[in-house]
C-alpha cells in the first residue's frame, strides 16, 4: 500500500483540523495535518479558491466554511461505504479462497503415462 495520502483524504486531514479547533494558525496546521510547508501553501490556496476555507487576517487563522463542512459530511459518507465494501470484499475472498481449496482437495490424482 502506497505511504501517499489521497487528495482526497488530505482535504479531508486539512478540513478536520480547522473544524475540530474552530480555526488554526498556518504553524498548527502544518503540523496537524502532516504537511510540509510546500504542501501547507499549495492546499491552502486551493481550499481557499474552492471556497471550503478563509482566512482570517485580523486571528491569522485558517477557517472552514459552510461548504467545508458540506465536505467534511461527504467524505464520512464515502468512507463508510468503503469501509463496508471492504469488508465484504474480505468476506467473498474467503469465500473464494475456500472454494479453490476444495477444488484442490478433490482434484483426482494424475493417471501415470506408460
Amino acid at each position: 500500500m502506497s505511504s501517499h495520502r489521497a487528495r482526497e483524504e488530505t482535504v479531508a486531514d486539512i478540513l478536520s483540523i480547522i473544524a475540530e479547533e474552530g480555526g488554526v494558525r498556518k504553524t498548527r496546521l502544518l503540523y496537524g495535518a502532516n504537511l510540509s510547508f510546500q504542501q501547507r501553501e499549495k492546499y491552502t490556496k486551493m481550499l481557499e479558491e474552492w471556497g471550503l476555507i478563509l482566512w482570517d487576517g485580523e486571528t491569522r487563522k485558517f477557517i472552514i466554511t459552510g461548504e467545508g463542512r458540506q465536505y467534511l459530511a461527504a467524505y464520512g459518507i464515502f468512507l463508510r461505504a468503503k469501509k463496508k465494501l471492504l469488508k465484504q470484499t474480505s468476506k467473498l475472498e474467503e469465500k473464494q479462497a475456500h472454494l479453490r481449496k476444495m477444488l484442490r482437495v478433490r482434484r483426482p490424482p494424475k493417471e501415470k503415462v506408460i
